[in-house]
């Protein structure tokens, strides 16, 4: 299991550019869809959680996959694994290639990289949109945090408050109802009533 989490996540980190959010439908094709070793809800689940906390998001998915299925050892591998071709490529870019970054081949290749990316992170977002819009609440909270971020909110400040949101949601389940966030936690019967 190691040495398959080693080279998964040495394809991943290899064949990715643009890194980030750009990693995702490749990390989902090859845990999710290739190698099954996670349901399509629990990746998801993953991707939302790493997003809140702080590092480049490929990262953040090796150590939470990685301990997932083979405890320390697999994270420990999966990260080594995710960052070792991207340092790498740094370092020679750094070192040796860098004077040339003003070539017009290079701005060019830049300049498609940039849009690729583009493409790849909004089929992302998309992706994630379709599985947290199941109800009207939930469509108007994402509204909401776009909105605040299109108003030059700090990014930290949306997702303290999208966190804070989904933990008043869960432990008092009658304001998770109103919010409509009780399709996210479909059995609060447990959650902070008694609090």
């Amino acid at each position: 299991m190691l040495l398959e989490l080693f080279k998964v996540f040495l394809r991943i980190g290899g064949f990715t550019i643009g890194g980030g959010l750009a990693m995702l439908p490749l990390i989902q094709a090859e845990i999710v869809n290739r190698k099954k070793w996670l349901a399509e809800e629990e990746f998801f689940d993953m991707v939302c959680l790493t997003q809140s906390f702080p590092g480049v998001i490929a990262v953040n998915m090796a150590i939470m996959t990685g301990y997932r299925l083979a405890g320390i050892p697999g994270m420990l591998v999966s990260v080594v694994g995710v960052i070792i071709i991207p340092f790498l490529a740094m370092l020679l870019v750094a070192v040796y290639l860098f004077r040339y970054i003003q070539l017009p081949g290079v701005t060019s290749f830049m300049k498609g990289a940039v849009a690729g990316v583009l493409a790849i992170i909004t089929g992302v977002v998309l992706k994630l949109a379709s599985r947290i819009t199941r109800n009207t609440g939930s469509i108007l909270s994402a509204l909401i945090f776009l909105a605040l971020s299109l108003l030059g909110i700090k990014v930290i400040y949306i997702i303290i408050l999208a966190i804070a949101i989904g933990l008043l949601g869960y432990y008092v389940p009658s304001v998770g109802t109103r919010l409509g966030l009780d399709v996210l936690y479909p059995d609060t019967s447990s959650g902070g009533e008694e609090l």
